[in-house]
Order: structure tokens, then C-alpha cells, then sequence
């Protein structure tokens, strides 16, 4: 699953709920194999379908990201009358088709959104960090951290083929450093009372 804590997610509850559900009827079908309890394990696999496209879109729409709604939307649309088990397994393959491009969506919405917190840090710190208080040799160091940080998080640009979400996130952990380094040279030089 996508790596958030999910039970913050208003939808998570309804998940959670129809998981259990699930897997209850699941467990009654194997155990039982009668046409009651198949047309129930259907139907809680149908609620658990639902309920996890709306905590998808949930969390999506959390990151703000909304690329995926109008597919996510039709999908979940097309099935809410399935009734088969044929129909269920159809559905289930469908959306797990769909995860890659989940994740990758979901993935590129929480890069931007640590290259954009990165960027926000680094302009505060520019605007509060002045370089005439240094030393020549820190205030080159501040200004080469800066400029180090910035450089990190230009090459993560998402909108292109090839692109991994490992290597773009190692960028801005270095990215990250930088601005942690050029904080500790500002608060090293700033007057202490």
C-alpha cells in the first residue's frame, strides 16, 4: 500500500469496517462453499473494492493531487452494479492495474510537495541569513550549502519518463542537509546576548 498513515483519512474508517467484512465472508465461503455465502463474500469484496477506491482518491486529494479522479470515479461507477464473482475478479484486476500509475502519481505529488517545503526553508534562510556577520570562509560555505541545496532539488523534475522516486528522494535528503548545514553555519554566526 502507499506509505502514509492512511487511519488519519476520514475514509479509512469505512475501509477498515468493509476489510473486516471481507474477510469474513471470505472465511464463511471457504469454510461453508454455498451459493449464499459466495454471493456474500461477493458482496463484501464489491464494498471492500469501493471502500478502497474512495481512500485512494481520499488520499490522493490529501496530497493534492487530482490527475487520477475521473478514472478513479468511472471505474468505481462501472461496478457498483456487479453481482458475479466474475465481475468482482474483473474489478479487483482492473484497479490493480491501475496501482502503478497510483503510486507513481502519489509519489511525484509528495515529491513536489518536499521540493516545495525544501524551497520555502531555503528562502527563509536566505532571508534571515546575512553574510556580512561571517567570517569570509563561512559565508562561503553558507552561500556554497545554498547554492548546493538548490542545484539537489532542480534535478528532481518529475514530469519526464524516466524518473525514479529513490533517487529523486535522495536529492532532496541531500538537498535537505544542505539547508540543515547552512542553518547551523547562520546560528554559529549570529550574536549570542
Amino acid at each position: 500500500m502507499l506509505p502514509i498513515l492512511l487511519f488519519v483519512l476520514s475514509a479509512f474508517p469505512d475501509y477498515q469496517q468493509a476489510s473486516k467484512r471481507y474477510l469474513t465472508a471470505k472465511n464463511q465461503y471457504i469454510q461453508y462453499r454455498t451459493s449464499s455465502t459466495r454471493q456474500e463474500a461477493v458482496n463484501k469484496t464489491l464494498t471492500l473494492l469501493l471502500s478502497r477506491n474512495k481512500l485512494i482518491l481520499e488520499y490522493l486529494h490529501s496530497l493534492g493531487e487530482n490527475s487520477l479522479d475521473a478514472e478513479l470515479t468511472s471505474w468505481e461507477q462501472s461496478i457498483k452494479s456487479y453481482d458475479t464473482l466474475t465481475e468482482v475478479n474483473k474489478a479487483s484486476l482492473e484497479w490493480e492495474n491501475k496501482l502503478e500509475r497510483i503510486t507513481k502519481v502519489a509519489n511525484q505529488a509528495r515529491l513536489t510537495i518536499l521540493k516545495n517545503n525544501l524551497q520555502v526553508l531555503q528562502d527563509n534562510l536566505a532571508n534571515i541569513g546575512t553574510t556580512d556577520k561571517m567570517t569570509t570562509g563561512n559565508a562561503k560555505l553558507y552561500l556554497e550549502k545554498l547554492q548546493f541545496s538548490e542545484t539537489k532539488r532542480n534535478l528532481v523534475v518529475l514530469d519526464t519518463n524516466d524518473w525514479s522516486y529513490e533517487n529523486y528522494l535522495s536529492y532532496l535528503k541531500e538537498s535537505r542537509d544542505a539547508l540543515s548545514s547552512a542553518s547551523q553555519i547562520l546560528h554559529e554566526a549570529t550574536t549570542r546576548p
